[in-house]
């Protein structure tokens, strides 16, 4: 992602590879997936589980009703 500008337009002191909207097309399309793989490797704690023990177990008792 820090490459994309230095591959983007001339104004901005790229090498313009890339041309407007193509630069932005390219940070639109990798920035999920750079997002949902932070995100898919997140740090597992024993208090987080617990929390997440306690959410479940709401849920369970709230949909009974």
């Amino acid at each position: 992602m820090q490459g994309s500008p230095w591959r983007g337009s001339k104004d901005f002191g790229g090498l313009c590879v890339l041309s407007y909207g193509w630069d932005m097309l390219v940070v639109t399309v990798c920035a999920p997936v750079f997002y949902y793989r932070g995100a898919g490797a997140g740090y597992r704690t024993e208090y987080l589980d617990g929390i997440e023990r306690l959410i479940e177990l709401d849920i369970s008792r709230n949909s009974g009703n």
